[in-house]
């Protein structure tokens, strides 16, 4: 019950009147602990909260435990309207926390049952590795420092609102676009560095740290390559 409650005042967002103009076919303000969808976010916040696992890990480990949510279309897409609602209160706030959304709702705005029979780790690679999620995840991932402007637009292109206007605005002004070297873990300007000319997702800032990073880079890019296929 403390995990239902705890993901239901991240939604209610204290003090936070507007629900971002979200649209869900469920009543997610007065959804029971026992509905598909709230199990879920209670195994979701649970890993979090733990703080044991990556984004991405969180993600996955709560899809397999509720495979029949992941491919219900209507669950799916309560959820995405329930992270970026908490993600977008987050952000009103100053709380951390919108990394770890952002990243899990690209990773399920990306996710297709094209077949029940198929397992939903499966699945959840196919969605991972997609070039939409990975170039979004590239971006968010840097920091909230860094990256601050990139969650503002993230969340502000997913709302109707206007709660997020002035500050993804102001962003834009204070902070430029910025990148990782994915060899060295330099931080700069996105257009000082290059992309891997064969997943065209992963960052480098000279040719010497893509040589340098090639044989464990090889493994994540077939992935891009299949995902991608």
């Amino acid at each position: 019950m403390k995990m239902h409650e705890s993901w239901l005042d991240d939604l209610a967002g204290g003090h936070i009147s507007c629900d971002h103009e979200l649209v869900s076919e469920i009543n997610i303000t007065t959804i029971s602990h026992d509905h598909p969808v709230a199990k879920f976010m209670i195994t979701f916040y649970t890993y979090w909260i733990e703080g044991l696992l990556t984004p991405a890990e969180i993600l996955k480990h709560t899809m397999q435990t509720h495979p029949q949510v992941c491919n219900n279309d209507i669950h799916r897409e309560t959820i995405i309207s329930i992270m970026i609602r908490i993600g977008t209160n987050m952000l009103l706030f100053n709380h951390e926390g919108s990394l770890c959304l952002a990243q899990s709702i690209a990773i399920l705005e990306n996710y297709e049952c094209v077949d029940s029979s198929i397992a939903v780790y499966l699945l959840y690679y196919a969605a991972l590795y997609n070039r939409e999620t990975a170039k979004q995840r590239s971006k968010l991932w840097i920091g909230a420092g860094s990256g601050r402007r990139d969650y503002l637009k993230f969340f502000r292109k997913r709302t109707s609102c206007k709660c997020l206007k002035k500050m993804h605005l102001e962003a834009r002004k204070q902070l430029s676009k910025m990148g990782k070297c994915m060899n060295c873990n330099d931080i700069r300007e996105r257009t000082s560095l290059s992309v891997c000319s064969r997943c065209m997702i992963t960052q480098y800032c000279s040719r010497e740290c893509q040589v340098a990073a090639w044989s464990e880079h090889k493994g994540q890019c077939d992935r891009y390559v299949w995902a991608n296929g």
